[in-house]
């Protein structure tokens, strides 16, 4: 990623959607952690970030980690 780049983060955690959009606050210490290393990153690399809600179907990550 370079600066100002555009980047989009696919979710399949609905609160943790609604934590990083800023509709919700989380007091899960897990989703804390991970909103400010996002947040902290694209403040530096001047990122615009597009949060998409997925279906957990739909998350590739997950058919690797079910190996």
């Amino acid at each position: 990623m370079k600066h100002g780049d555009l980047a989009k983060i696919m979710l399949d955690q609905k609160s943790m959607h609604e934590h990083l959009t800023g509709n919700k606050q989380s007091q899960d210490n897990f989703i804390k952690s991970r909103a400010n290393f996002i947040k902290q990153l694209a403040e530096q690399r001047n990122l615009g970030i597009d949060f998409e809600l997925i279906k957990q179907s739909q998350n590739l990550t997950s058919k690797i980690l079910d190996c």
